[in-house]
C-alpha cells in the first residue's frame, strides 16, 4: 500500500479469460496486484452464454460465465469494457455482459444501453483523493458505438486517409501510400466535454482507450493528437491498449500517457503462436498525490499462452527494457531502471 497522502494504481492492459485451470489466475502479478490501492484493466471479452456470434465477426471472443470467479479475483477498482469484442454475440451478448458485471458488483464502464450509459464515469476515493475512469474505444466495428437508443460501447470514430507517395507510387508500382488519421471532430468534442465535467467532480481523471493497429508498436498519428487533447482537457492519465505489443510512454504536460499496455492475460488460441504477438509486455504502478502523478513504473513481464503473465528473466528483462525506452525516447519521454524497485520509472 501506498503512504497516507498518496495513493498507487496498478494498471494492466487487456484480460481475456476462458479457461479450465482455476488456479493461480493472475500468476505473478498478484503481489503487486495487492500491493496497490487501485487497480485497473481493460475486460478483453463479452461474459455470454446460450448465443452464436455474429457471423460477420471474424474471431469472436467468449468468457463463459463459471470464469467470472476469476475476474472478481483481481479485485478491479476500474474496468473498461471499451473495446471491439464487446458485440461479438450481438446487443444481447453485450446486455449479458453487464447483467454479469452488475451481479457480481464489478464496476465497469465504456458501454451500456445507450451512449450516455456508455459515458458513465467511475468515481471513487481513496486516502482522500478522488478517481474518475472513463473508457472509450477507437478501434472498433462502427456499428458497435452506442447511441442514444441502442446499446453499444463508447466509441470515437476515426477518419482515415491514404495518400499516394507523390513520384514514388508511380515509379514504383505497389508502393504504400502515406496514412493520415485523426479523431472524428464530434466524438473528440463530446470526449473532451465529459472530460471537463468529470474534473469538477474528481481529482483525477483517467481515461481508457482501446487503439492502434495489432502488432505494430508504433503510435499512430491521432493516438497522440486524442491523448494530448485529453490532457489538455483535464485528464491526469491516459492508459492505452489493443496492439497485443507494448507501446512507448510519453510525458505530456501535466499529465501521462501509456500508449499501450498490450496484454497479460489472453486465452485464445494461437495469440501469440498463431498470431505471431510479441511475449514481451508490461504493467504499471503510478503513485499520485493530490497534485497529480508523483511518480510512474513499467513492471516487464512475459506473456504466457494459456496462462498469465510472469516475471522475465534478466535477459528478458533486459531486452523489455531496451524495447519500452526506445519506443519512449521516440516521444521525447526518458525510462531509467530502478533496481530497488526492479522497474523502469518514467521521468
Amino acid at each position: 500500500m501506498s503512504g497516507p497522502n498518496t495513493v498507487s494504481l496498478f494498471a494492466v492492459g487487456d484480460i481475456y479469460f476462458n479457461r479450465q485451470d482455476r488456479s493461480r489466475p493472475y500468476g505473478d502479478m498478484l503481489p503487486m496486484m495487492q500491493a496497490a490501492d487501485l487497480r485497473f484493466c481493460n475486460l478483453e471479452a463479452p461474459i455470454v452464454t446460450g448465443l452464436e456470434p455474429s457471423p460477420e465477426r471474424p474471431y469472436p471472443l467468449c468468457t463463459p460465465p463459471d470464469n467470472l470467479a476469476l475476474i472478481n479475483a483481481g479485485n478491479f477498482d476500474f474496468m473498461a469494457i471499451a473495446h471491439n469484442h464487446l458485440l461479438d454475440f450481438g446487443p444481447a451478448g453485450l446486455k449479458q455482459t453487464l447483467d454479469q458485471l452488475q451481479s457480481a458488483k464489478q464496476p465497469y464502464t465504456g458501454a451500456g444501453l445507450s451512449s450516455s450509459d456508455a459515458i458513465r464515469p467511475i468515481i471513487c476515493k481513496k486516502n482522500g483523493q478522488s478517481f474518475g475512469l472513463l473508457a472509450v474505444a477507437c478501434a472498433f466495428p462502427s456499428k458497435s458505438a452506442a447511441t442514444d437508443l441502442a446499446p453499444g460501447i463508447a466509441g470515437l470514430h476515426i477518419e482515415t486517409e491514404y495518400h499516394p507517395v507523390t513520384g514514388l507510387a508511380d515509379e514504383h508500382p505497389g508502393f504504400p501510400p502515406q496514412i493520415k488519421t485523426r479523431p472524428n471532430a464530434e466524438d473528440l468534442a463530446n470526449l473532451t466535454a465529459a472530460i471537463k465535467q468529470l474534473k469538477d467532480q474528481v481529482d483525477h481523471v483517467i481515461v481508457s482507450f482501446h487503439w492502434g493497429v495489432p502488432g505494430q508498436s508504433e503510435v499512430l498519428q491521432y493516438q497522440r493528437s486524442v491523448a494530448h487533447a485529453v490532457i489538455d482537457a483535464g485528464a491526469t492519465l491516459v492508459l492505452g491498449h489493443h496492439a497485443h505489443v507494448l507501446q512507448g510512454a510519453e510525458r505530456y504536460a501535466n499529465g501521462l500517457i501509456l500508449y499501450g499496455l498490450s496484454h497479460v492475460i489472453f486465452d485464445m488460441p494461437g495469440i501469440i503462436s498463431g498470431f505471431g504477438f510479441s511475449t514481451e509486455t508490461a504493467a504499471t504502478t503510478i503513485n499520485f498525490s493530490a497534485a497529480g502523478i508523483e511518480s510512474a513504473f513499467l513492471h516487464p513481464l512475459i506473456m504466457q499462452q494459456g496462462t498469465s503473465a510472469r516475471k522475465p528473466t534478466d535477459v528478458e528483462s533486459q531486452l523489455i527494457t531496451a524495447n519500452l525506452c526506445r519506443l519512449s525516447a521516440a516521444l521525447d519521454t526518458t525510462l531509467t531502471w530502478d533496481e530497488e524497485k526492479s522497474a523502469l520509472k518514467i521521468t
